[in-house]
């Protein structure tokens, strides 16, 4: 059982930046689908038109994202 965990952690550990950079731009993503669906949920009863997040959108907040990550202080 230890030895199961211990590949888990070195696998999550041993990742590359590419690895490491479409994570971030998935969770991006997720982040904006999420905001998307809030906007949805408030608006249900009526028609109004929701914008669909840009690539640029995406690109804004996996920077945030990144930024936090590298800052070693916060």
């Amino acid at each position: 059982h230890r030895h199961i965990k211990e590949n888990k952690m070195s696998s999550a550990i041993n990742r590359n930046a590419y690895e490491i950079r479409f994570d971030v731009l998935r969770l991006a993503r997720e982040i904006l689908d999420s905001k998307i669906n809030v906007e949805i949920q408030n608006k249900n009863e009526s028609w109004v038109k929701i914008d669909p997040y840009t690539e640029d959108d995406v690109l804004k907040v996996a920077e945030s994202l990144y930024t936090f990550i590298e800052n070693k202080s916060s």
